[in-house]
């Protein structure tokens, strides 16, 4: 789904469907496209607002006086830039420059299918062990009002939950310097085809207020479909995540092997050295408000999945012991840190299994924090193009999330942002809306980042 580890999945795969009935500019992320004759530009201009207001734009645009134009840039193209892609469509309204915001608007079309509830779904997971009261088995179908507040409900969490949260800028030094606002915006379509999303809302009975509610549906995005629960847009779930300090994968390490290679030392001294500069201590301590926090570091043992159990945990238990025990001598701590080793659980037969990951968390009650998702919210982020990034060990093979791992879209955010924001988006039980939360972190912005890019033939950043 896409979602956290209490329910959610996605494929990876890109979005592909129907193509939408509107010609869509296409191209591969960060790569620069072709400018487009300026006639269809001003169809695409036309498409959105139409032949008037286009008119008067034009005209302000070509024939208006230097003295009373608008207040653009006039290094910038146009007054406005309209792009229709898979996942969204795009406008770019640029003013300034800063700090007058111009306005970035991302548009998701979507189309919802209402699915009634049926006896053979009381029959598969999760609902086959629930026990349906009267009133449940009398409420399979939905009801107008239930359609109209789903609709509302979803445009109004995925707006919320995505718009405002960074501002774009231009980064070109040689050019004005501009801001934008982003403003997130959900259209239901009637039309399938003109829809980025297909999605299909499965009504789930409530019955009386009193009643134990079924489980939750595992909500998911797969290509250009989706399903939801009724209960995504307005009912929020909520969780726990644990602070860290430090969670990251050392690997390399030969096959049976627990000997650390040169490539593998140099990167735990690196570690150990930025561990060190940050000044971070191990054990109780007490920030100046009198809070206190309880930092451990553990160093947590893999191997891959061929081979005995028993024969891959005790290899594992020294890889974990080596890689704490060099980490220890970089930072200067001595003998510290806690050794786990699952081994071979969970694991599968790649070679990136062939490792240890260290981390450092706050195991005080200070450092175990409350975070609310709204689940539809977490997969429009899916919509927009954006990988789980929520921990699921024991999930199938292909979808496995072990702490630590590159979310599908890392190499995306570390090739517009740089390393230090795809490293937010590590794979983590977080507070991050692609996790378990509803943090949205600069690099979720990068999708839209990339279109901004792409129509006006500027560079920018997430600010």
């Amino acid at each position: 789904m896409a979602g956290p580890s209490r329910g959610r999945k996605t494929a990876a795969a890109p979005i592909q469907g129907k193509q939408p009935k509107q010609p869509r500019a296409t191209h591969t992320p960060h790569e620069r496209p072709t400018p487009r004759p300026a006639e269809e530009g001003v169809l695409d201009l036309q498409r959105w607002s139409g032949n008037r207001s286009v008119s008067a734009m034009l005209m302000v645009s070509r024939d208006t006086p230097p003295d009373k134009a608008p207040p653009t840039d006039p290094k910038f193209d146009s007054t406005t830039f309209v792009k229709g892609g898979e996942r969204f469509d795009t406008k770019v309204v640029p003013k300034g420059p800063s700090p007058t915001l111009g306005e970035v608007t991302i548009t998701l079309r979507v189309h919802v299918t209402f699915k009634h509830f049926t006896r053979a779904d009381m029959r598969r997971e999760p609902w086959r062990s629930h026990s349906f009261t009267r009133a449940q088995l009398a409420d399979f179908r939905w009801k107008p009002a239930e359609e109209t507040k789903f609709k509302t409900d979803f445009a109004k969490s995925v707006s919320e939950g995505w718009s405002g949260k960074h501002q774009l800028r231009t980064k070109d030094p040689a050019f004005a310097p501009h801001a934008a606002k982003v403003d997130v915006v959900v259209e239901m379509v009637d039309d399938p085809d003109t829809a980025h999303n297909r999605m299909t809302a499965l009504k789930v009975p409530q019955g009386k207020a009193t009643d134990t509610p079924p489980p939750r549906f595992r909500s998911f995005v797969q290509g250009d479909t989706s399903t939801l629960d009724m209960r995504d847009p307005s009912e929020p779930e909520q969780g726990r995540v644990r602070d860290k300090q430090l969670a990251e994968q050392v690997t390399g390490f030969a096959h049976g092997s627990s000997e650390l290679t040169p490539d593998m030392e140099s990167h735990i001294d690196t570690l150990g050295a930025k561990v060190k500069t940050r000044g971070l201590k191990l054990g109780t301590q007490k920030t100046p408000d009198g809070v206190e926090h309880e930092l451990v570091l553990f160093a947590v043992g893999r191997a891959t999945s061929p081979g005995g159990t028993g024969v891959n945990k005790k290899l594992a238990d020294a890889r974990a012991k080596a890689v704490l025990d060099r980490f220890n001598a970089a930072v200067g701590w001595g003998e510290q840190g806690q050794v786990s080793a699952p081994g071979e659980r969970h694991t599968t037969a790649e070679d990136k299994f062939r490792r240890v990951d260290l981390i450092i968390a706050d195991v005080s009650p200070a450092g175990a924090l409350s975070v609310t998702q709204n689940t539809a919210a977490h997969e429009a982020g899916h919509m927009f193009g954006l990988g789980d990034e929520y921990v699921e060990e024991d999930a199938k093979p292909e979808s496995k999330k072990f702490l630590g791992d590159k979310p599908t879209h890392f190499g995306d955010v570390e090739a517009q942002l740089g390393t230090e924001a795809a490293e937010e988006t590590r794979i983590d039980k977080s507070a991050s809306i692609m996790s378990t939360g509803s943090e949205v972190r600069r690099g979720h912005y990068v999708p839209f980042l990339t279109e901004v890019e792409a129509i006006t033939r500027k560079e920018w950043t997430v600010g």
